[in-house]
């Protein structure tokens, strides 16, 4: 039995799910169920861009300024830094996988790392995925896409 892990929005490092194997490990082992394999599929390292966007917002904000002595910036346009993490790590990755050069991207990063995990274990015939968030729209991408869901056809025969 394969597992397929997919996140989603705001995650870093590919070790986002080390301990969700370890546990479904423990309950087969509590069944005396043959372990899965797993594998953590990961595109968060795709994502670039957000820093120029606020770079501009802040050039903005500093040209207003300048031109109007008493424009507040922290008034106009409240909680910067709040709303700095929240697109940039949250909305941020959703606006930047909807750009379809992005998104092709990684839903090729994805295929390619299912690939490479079907190859490793290829005498295993069944395929879990679990998949989170925005992980869950790019999983429904490459598997109902038309061209992704002929090539993991093709990679699942």
């Amino acid at each position: 039995m394969l597992v397929f892990l997919l996140h989603g929005v705001n995650t870093k490092t590919v070790q986002y799910a080390d301990s969700l194997p370890d546990l479904i490990k423990e309950e087969f082992q509590k069944n005396n169920s043959p372990l899965p394999f797993f594998y953590s599929g990961f595109w968060g390292d795709n994502l670039k861009g957000t820093h120029a966007i606020w770079r501009e917002i802040y050039q903005e904000l500093h040209r207003k300024k300048t031109q109007n002595p008493n424009f507040n910036p922290d008034i106009a346009f409240r909680y910067q830094k709040f709303r700095e993490v929240y697109f940039s790590e949250f909305l941020g990755d959703t606006f930047t996988y909807l750009n379809s050069e992005n998104g092709k991207k990684i839903r090729n990063v994805i295929v390619q790392q299912f690939n490479d995990f079907l190859n490793t274990y290829s005498q295993e015939k069944e395929v879990h995925f679990i998949a989170h968030s925005l992980g869950t729209v790019i999983l429904w991408d490459v598997l109902f896409s038309d061209q992704k869901s002929k090539m993991l056809c093709h990679l699942l025969q």
